[in-house]
């Protein structure tokens, strides 16, 4: 019987994170990939790099879930976190990570640096953040009624995202998609080859 079955699956992680780290997280999965909110304080520290304690936390959230995917029936491909400060949610980091790639590293089958080139890892603004924002100035400047506004957002401006770099979490909702292997990959070899051009 495996350790966190797929019927509780989602609790599990939210109960492994707060037990073990005293960390509140939100979880979510949409086919084979599952999506984790982090909400922290003080993401960036003054030089606009991650802080020392928010990587720690980061790492934290991402050691319970591989454990987590490596000890479930369920059958996962991806785990992506997002995690935004919440003194400033437009701001997000996002991390994507192949279950594949987590049990090749655990069975020593890559190396650790290789495994730190199979895991994508974004700063950005907020894409969902930043349609709504540019959406309700449109409609602050035409003054149309609040229940209005909202449901136009609801209807044509909040769904599923198209791409990995729509990712996020925004107002108490996932904006996270069914990854793909193939656009996982296609991302992973674009990184790539930005790193070796730096």
């Amino acid at each position: 019987m495996p350790t966190y079955p797929k019927e509780r699956f989602k609790e599990s992680v939210i109960k492994l994170c707060k037990k073990e780290y005293k960390i509140d997280v939100k979880v979510e999965t949409i086919g084979k990939t599952i999506a984790i909110y982090l909400p922290l304080q003080d993401l960036l520290d003054f030089n606009f790099a991650i802080s020392k304690k928010a990587s720690e936390q980061i790492n934290d959230v991402i050691l319970s879930v591989s454990r987590a995917a490596l000890s479930t029936d369920a059958n996962y491909d991806f785990y992506c976190i997002i995690a935004h400060d919440i003194k400033i949610p437009e701001i997000q980091i996002v991390i994507i990570k192949s279950v594949i790639d987590v049990k090749r590293f655990m069975l020593n089958d890559i190396s650790r640096g290789e495994y730190s080139k199979r895991m994508l890892v974004d700063i950005r603004l907020n894409p969902q953040a930043q349609k709504e924002r540019a959406v309700k100035e449109i409609f602050e400047k035409m003054t149309l009624d609040k229940k209005w506004q909202e449901d136009v957002m609801d209807d044509f401006f909040r769904s599923e995202p198209t791409g990995l770099g729509d990712i996020g979490y925004w107002n108490e909702k996932f904006y996270v998609k069914d990854i793909s292997f193939s656009e996982f990959l296609a991302e992973e070899i674009a990184n790539r080859i930005k790193m070796e051009f730096r």
